[in-house]
């Protein structure tokens, strides 16, 4: 397996709202139009935020760059936050979003068009991929069956389960932030999985809720 440096691993654990829309859309088998309203309600219900930090930024960290210093002051460079959805301008198609302070002429802060990237592993666990669906059998073949939605509201009580045990081994040293994201899936079931009888889909999905715990606190274990 080729070697991914720092930069590399940190770039793939974000994505742009067009690829979270390709998810959203794949996840609950939705239109894209569809997806987007799902997406900006969770970003308005402030759902991207881990207890730690938002999981929400801009692509372009840095701002100034042999500017003069600015005669106005901005706000923190942070995109759109909770309601602050509700009025943003956003283009879809790009993934960019109007930010009223995005660049610096003359001193003094104008609008720009700036790229959103959110965390990969939060799209993962608001918007489940359902596994591939099985072939029917010739008795159930002339029966209807409609596409199974995602079931929302509480979490399962086994995810919580192994969301409790893989955070519990990172706070205590048995296993490293980047141990727990390489473990292999075989490895990864027979760690925590076989214990309480979760299989392979729910192992993955509270890895990727850890894992956005972890990723998003700069203070975290590793």
């Amino acid at each position: 397996m080729p070697y991914k440096s720092k930069a590399e691993q940190e770039a793939e654990r974000w994505i742009t709202l067009p690829q979270a829309i390709a998810h959203i859309s794949a996840a609950d088998s939705i239109d894209e139009r569809s997806a987007r309203r799902e997406l900006l309600k969770a970003l308005t219900d402030d759902m991207f935020r881990s207890r730690f930090t938002f999981l929400v930024r801009w692509q372009d960290k840095t701002r100034i760059s042999g500017e003069a210093t600015p005669s106005q002051i901005s706000r923190p460079d942070v995109p759109p936050r909770g309601e602050e959805w509700t009025r943003a301008k956003i283009r879809w198609a790009s993934g960019k979003v109007l930010d009223p302070f995005g660049a610096l002429v003359n001193g003094e802060w104008r609008p720009a068009w700036r790229t959103v990237l959110v965390y990969r592993s939060k799209v993962i666990e608001l918007w489940h991929l359902s596994p591939p669906a099985k072939t029917p059998t010739a008795s159930a073949s002339n029966e209807h069956h409609r596409p199974s939605q995602r079931k929302r509201g509480r979490k399962p009580k086994k995810r919580m389960l192994l969301i409790d045990a893989m955070t519990m081994d990172v706070k205590r040293r048995r296993m490293t932030v980047e141990m727990l994201r390489k473990l292999p899936d075989k490895k990864l079931i027979t760690n925590y999985g076989d214990k309480i009888g979760a299989k392979r889909t729910s192992c993955r999905e509270a890895r990727d809720a850890v894992l956005a715990e972890f990723d998003g606190n700069s203070n975290a274990v590793d």
